[in-house]
């Protein structure tokens, strides 16, 4: 076992204490920065996202896309909170896809049949 200096282990308490003080100030900012209510941030964009009791038990949610309506995401209103969260989340990125692609590559063709 190597043996430090007093003064060695006073930077090292110093450093870890200089740490921590971080670590405190990150958790501060994800206080501010945490999202209470993910549909209200995704309406902001244009695009419908809403509770569903309709959809099946194994599903959480579903990015819909139609020229009459829009884009929409509707999350199974039943599921935890967490769940639906995470499914506003992954289904946002469909969203972002379809509006981030070219005009000629938006269009989502039923595959044909097999010859």
């Amino acid at each position: 076992m190597t043996q430090c200096s007093f003064e060695r282990a006073l930077q090292a308490r110093a450093y870890l204490l200089w740490l921590d003080g971080q670590r405190m100030r990150y958790l501060r900012l994800l206080k501010l920065l945490y999202i209470a209510d993910m549909a209200d941030i995704i309406t902001t964009q244009r695009i419908w996202a809403f509770g569903a009791y309709s959809l099946p038990q194994e599903m959480c949610g579903i990015f819909l896309r139609h020229s009459s309506i829009g884009m929409g995401i509707p999350v199974h209103y039943g599921h935890a909170r967490c769940c639906k969260r995470f499914s506003y989340t992954h289904e946002i990125e469909f969203a972002l896809l379809f509006s981030l692609a070219p005009a000629h590559d938006r269009q989502v063709v039923a595959p044909g049949p097999i010859p």
